[in-house]
């Protein structure tokens, strides 16, 4: 818990550093983009995966949107981009170390939503503690 009574800023938990809650910010915006979750699972679970064999594992999304979180993911170092040359070039993408790492907190992340979220009729999620109101 944060304590901003601090006559310097706020106190914060031995080793929370405001640096180091940026860069889990920023960490975050790469990690919880729409897809990139998905890809990493579909990955982790198939392995090397060529492009098509990925986006018909996920239903829903774009080809186009495949393609930009696969390179934003190359970018990160979260998965590697295989080109073999034939003809037809063939593509393989697999998840890096980094990515590997990141399952665990994912699940995490997911057990926790489940546990204290539920959807609503908006399709948001809500606190499941609190009064649900009909209309």
């Amino acid at each position: 818990m944060v304590d901003d009574t601090g006559e310097n800023g706020p106190v914060l938990p031995s080793g929370v550093t405001i640096e180091r809650i940026n860069r889990a910010r920023d960490a975050n915006r790469v990690i919880l983009e729409k897809w990139t979750s998905t890809i990493v699972f579909v990955l982790s679970t198939e392995g090397t995966m060529r492009f098509n064999r990925i986006r018909s594992m996920i239903p829903g999304m774009t080809s186009t949107m495949l393609t930009t979180r696969l390179r934003e993911m190359e970018d990160y170092g979260m998965v590697t981009r295989e080109v073999y040359p034939e003809v037809p070039v063939r593509v393989e993408y697999s998840l890096t170390e980094r990515s590997m790492e990141l399952i665990p907190i994912l699940i995490q992340m997911m057990e926790w939503a489940e546990k204290y979220y539920v959807e609503n009729r908006t399709g948001r999620f809500s606190d499941p503690t609190r009064p649900q109101f009909s209309s």
